[in-house]
């Protein structure tokens, strides 16, 4: 099941809301990076055989976040990644996308970071930054910062979020009603987009450095 809704449905709808307001203008660049240490080689995310890696694990967080945010479709992908020397899988990888209505989204995720969860939302007058964006605790409140470009940033806080139980519920509904709903549905698709990352970087192209040397 993909994380989905994991930033908090009321969050994302205020983040929506200031986007479609023109609080920051035209959207231009979304930038979801999330991080952790991870050391231990028996973990299913270290496990190669297991199709483990950072980006499978938690790439789809900040994918996600770029189809939610931006009411658009990912059209092309470009990814990079580098492998473990005993894992042998991403522990450091980053994708970048073009969206349908021109903005771009840039996922940076790895097994091997100084913990951090983070989303910025970037226009042409201001950004939107979600701190602790992703896989918050459950009980603690959700905080969204809007940094125009002329003022002093202004913080809003919203209630404690469980994006697991909200998931659970979500999935029992479609069960009872025989289909997938919202967000399940949506989940669908951005698995298509992840599954077209981790081919982006099995197969990346590699430009020459112009004036290199």
């Amino acid at each position: 099941m993909r994380k989905a809704s994991c930033i908090g449905m009321t969050r994302a709808a205020r983040a929506r809301d200031l986007i479609d307001s023109g609080a920051i203008g035209a959207v231009r660049i979304i930038d979801a990076t999330f991080g952790y240490r991870l050391e231990d080689l028996g973990n299913v995310r270290l496990n190669r055989e297991r199709k483990g890696g950072a980006m499978r694990d938690v790439g789809c967080y900040g994918l996600d976040a770029m189809r939610l945010l931006s009411c658009s479709e990912v059209t092309d992908v470009r990814a990079l990644c580098t492998l473990g020397e005993r894992s042998g899988v991403d522990e450091i990888a980053a994708a970048l996308l073009q969206m349908d209505n021109g903005t771009l989204g840039v996922v940076q995720v790895s097994t091997h970071l100084a913990r951090q969860q983070r989303c910025r939302i970037c226009g042409s007058k201001g950004n939107i930054l979600l701190p602790n964006a992703f896989n918050q605790p459950p009980d603690q409140p959700r905080r969204l910062v809007l940094e125009p470009e002329h003022g002093d940033p202004v913080v809003e806080t919203f209630p404690p979020f469980d994006p697991f139980a909200a998931e659970i519920a979500c999935f029992a509904d479609s069960i009872h009603a025989g289909r997938l709903l919202q967000p399940l549905e949506n989940g669908v698709a951005s698995a298509a987009v992840l599954e077209s990352v981790v081919n982006a970087m099995a197969c990346g192209v590699v430009a020459d450095l112009i004036g290199a040397g």
